[in-house]
């Protein structure tokens, strides 16, 4: 992997708690527990937006290249304009705001958190918000593909239909053992990929009846050390940009190398990456083919 190396005049000074890259332009959106927005220019490698806040940043997003979204753990989701450097708070939850997603298709905004509701607006009228959605328990991650929204709750997610959302479509028990940690969904809204806390990977379909025992589970082992074997969290999951078929996971944790995975079904090609020296937090990448 080759490219410019990302630095700050400010450098960020708490965990990251999100990174996105923009709908067309080659700038990524970053969110971090340090209360502050940044929007970094990687072609010109430049620092072309910071905002500071009051909370920690849990989740952002970007609507259009225009403008951005966050949603933070004092509960309020903001939406920022890039180029006159403005925000204006859309709403609050009563707890902390875990995830917010924008859906180009139905234009809507969506957010949910601890105080297991999903809040909806339309950015296109002025201090609008939606009844919200209430689900059983608190949401720890959230993905929009098309007009599918999925919702991680405890080891299951629940499909909705944007155009018709006041319910779950479809409600998809996981093959994790512990709770979902991160969720993406795959472009033609016909599956996901989840991560859990306990180092697996999941990658499920929610289509047909006849799919849904069908999928494939990864366990990412980290080293042993005095017979000890140390899990390592799935932190996120994302598609890598004109490839649809590699989710790309990032963890954190103390780990030399990850291997040793089990599927269900037939062998996957895969990629390490291997850190050079010992810190106690760094990230590491994974690369899985499933075609």
């Amino acid at each position: 992997m080759h490219g410019p190396c990302l630095k700050f005049e400010d450098p960020i000074r708490d965990a990251i708690s999100r990174i996105r890259s923009a709908p067309t332009s080659n700038n990524l959106l970053i969110s971090s527990w340090d209360s502050n927005l940044r929007l970094y220019d990687v072609d010109n490698v430049v620092l072309r937006l910071q905002v500071p806040g009051e909370a920690a940043l849990l989740d952002c997003c970007f609507e259009d290249e225009a403008f951005c979204l966050t949603s933070a753990s004092d509960g309020f989701v903001t939406r920022y304009d890039v180029h006159s450097k403005t925000k204006q708070l859309l709403g609050k939850h009563d707890d902390l705001a875990t995830c917010v997603e924008c859906s180009i298709e139905t234009g809507q905004i969506l957010s949910a958190g601890w105080d297991r509701k999903i809040l909806s607006w339309d950015p296109r009228i002025i201090d609008t918000i939606r009844p919200p959605v209430y689900v059983d328990a608190k949401v720890k991650a959230m993905s929009v593909s098309s007009t599918n929204l999925m919702i991680a709750v405890g080891k299951s997610v629940l499909v909705f239909d944007l155009r018709y959302f006041h319910q779950p479509v479809q409600a998809k028990e996981s093959r994790m053992d512990f709770h979902i940690r991160c969720l993406r969904s795959f472009s033609d809204s016909k599956g996901f990929a989840a991560g859990s806390i306990d180092g697996l990977v999941a990658l499920e379909t929610v289509q047909s009846s006849e799919l849904l025992d069908k999928g494939y589970v990864f366990l990412l082992l980290s080293e042993v050390q005095r017979w000890k074997k140390y899990l390592c969290a799935v932190n996120d999951i994302a598609f890598q940009p004109g490839c649809q078929v590699i989710p790309t996971v990032w963890l954190v944790y103390h780990i030399t190398s990850m291997g040793n995975f089990w599927q269900l079904h037939q062998a996957i090609p895969t990629r390490k990456l291997k850190r050079k020296k010992r810190s106690p937090k760094y990230l590491c990448m994974q690369c899985m083919r499933t075609s």
